[in-house]
């Protein structure tokens, strides 16, 4: 009998652990995505903005980059 209370005890913690760890660690994988969004509004030295105007990021490593056209209200968006 006292062996029986030490197994469920055991299944207990098991259990317990893999309830409480599992769901972290996947919480956690999601951390490691690796994207990103730049986004900004072009504007001329007056203040006005400036719709039409390409905007281009580059990775100085990979010498990849993105490009994106600002819309009417001179706003761009960069997706990684």
């Amino acid at each position: 009998m006292h062996s029986i209370s030490l197994r469920v005890i055991a299944l207990t913690a098991i259990i317990f652990s893999v309830a409480f760890f599992l769901p972290s660690q996947m919480l956690f994988g999601q951390s490691q995505i690796t994207t990103g969004v730049i986004t900004g509004t072009v504007v001329e030295q007056t203040g006005a903005v400036v719709a039409g105007v390409t905007v281009t990021a580059t990775n100085a490593e990979t010498n990849s980059g993105r490009t994106a056209k600002t819309n009417s209200e001179g706003r761009f968006t960069l997706l990684a």
